[in-house]
């Protein structure tokens, strides 16, 4: 009976590894993955450029948006699933959705050529620089996000609403209703992956309310 219960808890285990695996994966898009196309249900199949992470729940609905590859060169569009014709005549290095429901979304995240990464409203204007974390737009942790002003670092909301501005040379994710940020100190490169050091740190809350280490 241990032995069974053993197996049992070990498979258990194995499989929430697997899933958070493919999970984790999902977020780390390159633009090499990106080629790959598959063929959909009827109602899309005569787009070839569909990609292969699009939400089939998404596709479902006339005013959907997907990305579909630039027919010449090298980028990606937004195209509407109903008709195939362009939602916005605007072509990004990588578009981090593969597709979108404007009634519910109206903000989008993407890497154009010369200007970085970028949240994007849906007529292509700029709202807020993306702070880049893992080759995409950094995670949401307890709700805040990290966004860029200039060279500083400041949190925002799931709704894109600054929460804190600005104001941190570094900063990191939120844990525990706090989260370790610096003013003064500078990233080094030696010996390995880069590390923030010297200046002043502390800890601020959602509140935007810092305590400086003394």
């Amino acid at each position: 009976m241990k032995q069974k219960l053993a197996l049992i808890t070990l498979g258990f285990l194995l499989t929430s590894c697997v899933n958070s695996e493919s999970r984790e994966l999902t977020l780390e898009v390159e633009p090499s993955n990106e080629q790959a196309l598959i063929e959909t249900s009827e109602d899309v199949s005569s787009n070839p450029s569909l990609t292969q992470s699009a939400e089939e729940d998404c596709l479902k609905r006339d005013e959907a948006w997907y990305i579909s590859e630039v027919e010449e060169g090298y980028g990606y569009q937004w195209r509407y699933v109903e008709n195939h014709e362009l939602a916005l005549d605007e072509t990004y290095g990588m578009i981090f959705s593969r597709c979108i429901d404007p009634s519910e979304t109206k903000v989008f995240a993407a890497f154009k050529e010369g200007e970085g990464m970028w949240y994007f409203d849906l007529t292509g204007e700029k709202m807020l620089k993306i702070y880049s974390f893992d080759n995409g737009p950094d995670y949401f942790e307890e709700g805040l996000s990290r966004y860029l002003e200039g060279d500083k670092i400041g949190y925002i909301d799931e709704d894109l609403n600054v929460v804190i501005p600005a104001q941190f040379d570094g900063a990191f994710p939120f844990k525990n209703g706090v989260a370790k940020v610096c003013v003064g100190c500078e990233r080094s490169r030696v010996d390995g992956p880069s590390a923030l050091e010297g200046g002043k740190w502390g800890l601020v809350d959602k509140e935007g309310d810092v305590i400086w280490d003394a």
